[in-house]
């Protein structure tokens, strides 16, 4: 008898640790170049694109086929933060091989100045709802790596675009959320 209440205790026990990471957001949504993509990661980025889009649009009316409100355009960016993401890992993975980690150079081109000042926080918590770290971590970490490696590899007279192009074909990507896939270059939406 006690060794039932062990295991049902341990059953549910594990449940709700499963269900806890679970509504958290802690679960993959995509694996990309040896790392996984977390849902968290995912949804944070999601939201801070579709509020840039919902500010442009309510600051500019739209005008013949531009979308009237962000929710007409909303799988379009859910589909392309999970591009970039991939792309982003890729990126990371590639640097890492090529440059090490490179902390000093990354953080040269990501601690600007002007982003200590109040006007340039309030603008970037109005355009993207994120604070200076978040951005830094979500935004211009990762276009300074990209920025970075494209460096390096123009010394090495190669395009960087058609590099990274290269790189994505021969890059292990899965994609775990519904309605998305990687055809080897790009996320495309699954036809339903």
């Amino acid at each position: 008898m006690n060794k039932y209440w062990i295991w049902l205790t341990s059953v549910v026990g594990g449940a709700l640790v499963v269900y806890a990471f679970i509504s958290n957001g802690f679960f993959p949504a995509a694996y990309a170049d040896g790392e996984f993509i977390s849902a968290r990661t995912q949804e944070a980025q999601v939201t801070a694109a579709v509020t840039y889009y919902d500010t442009i649009i309510k600051q500019a009316p739209p005008q013949g086929s531009a979308p009237k409100s962000v929710k007409e355009i909303t799988p379009e960016i859910r589909r392309g933060v999970v591009e970039k993401l991939i792309e982003n890992s890729i990126v990371r993975h590639q640097f890492a091989k090529k440059l090490g980690t490179a902390k000093q150079l990354i953080d040269a081109k990501v601690n600007d100045p002007a982003l200590d000042k109040d006007e340039t926080k309030k603008n970037i918590k109005a355009l993207y709802g994120l604070d200076i770290p978040a951005f830094k971590q979500m935004v211009l970490m990762p276009q300074a790596r990209k920025e970075l490696l494209a460096a390096k590899i123009a010394e090495e007279k190669l395009n960087f675009e058609d590099w990274l192009k290269a790189r994505k074909k021969e890059a292990r990507v899965i994609i775990f959320l519904k309605g998305l896939s990687w055809n080897g270059a790009e996320v495309v939406a699954k036809a339903k």
